[in-house]
């Protein structure tokens, strides 16, 4: 979902043809785990057009939940073939 909210910003490509903004996307400032305190941010976005604000918001608001206790881990690696 962040980096369909980075798209929606301009800065990917929707279709193959779509032209993307090399001023737009996102700063994650928060990892999945790091504490937040009230008020602070966690992603910042670059954007020219104010038209796609509300998509890429909608978009990031799914992509984060916020809980008192941190998430279970997650392995990276879930096998390894020889």
């Amino acid at each position: 979902k962040i980096g369909l909210a980075a798209m929606a910003l301009g800065a990917g490509r929707a279709t193959q043809n779509a032209v993307i903004d090399h001023s737009a996307g996102l700063e994650l400032l928060k990892k999945s785990g790091d504490k937040v305190m009230s008020g602070e941010p966690i992603v910042v976005l670059h954007y020219n057009q104010e038209s796609a604000l509300p998509n890429a918001l909608a978009l990031l608001d799914k992509a984060y939940a916020i809980s008192d206790f941190p998430p279970a881990e997650n392995d990276l690696i879930k096998k390894v073939i020889y």
